[in-house]
């Protein structure tokens, strides 16, 4: 099994994680057995699930256009108890499902990556 520690890197002075995920097929294992094997790292675990903040942004934005779960569900073919989970932080969406929320919102996404200056 790939070990954490071999792909990660900890930043003691921002207490983050930064963690280069590698081409899994080649060691023959899938990438739920890895994040399942590093999610006991409870740091990891930590940084995995720390507060969905673009899920804050969905709820607020839906809120001000005046839409309800149930209605922003429909409108993307979800149910309403994902687009719960999701702004509540317990479900982390894929890309394409949050770019499909955000288009339903009348809203565009962009996805920025940054030095840390």
């Amino acid at each position: 099994m790939l070990r954490m520690e071999e792909c990660m890197e900890v930043d003691t002075t921002t207490d983050s994680i930064t963690v280069d995920y590698p081409d899994y097929s080649k060691f023959g294992i899938s990438h739920e057995e890895v994040k399942r094997e590093w999610l006991k790292n409870p740091k990891f675990k930590e940084e995995y699930y720390k507060p969905n903040q673009i899920g804050l942004e969905v709820e607020v934005i839906r809120c001000i256009k005046g839409i309800t779960q149930a209605q922003l569900a429909k409108k993307t073919k979800t149910k309403q108890s994902a687009i719960s989970r999701f702004e509540t932080g317990d479900y982390i969406p894929s890309l394409k499902w949050l770019h499909k929320i955000v288009r339903a919102l009348d809203m565009r996404l962009e996805i920025k990556i940054k030095n840390y200056d």
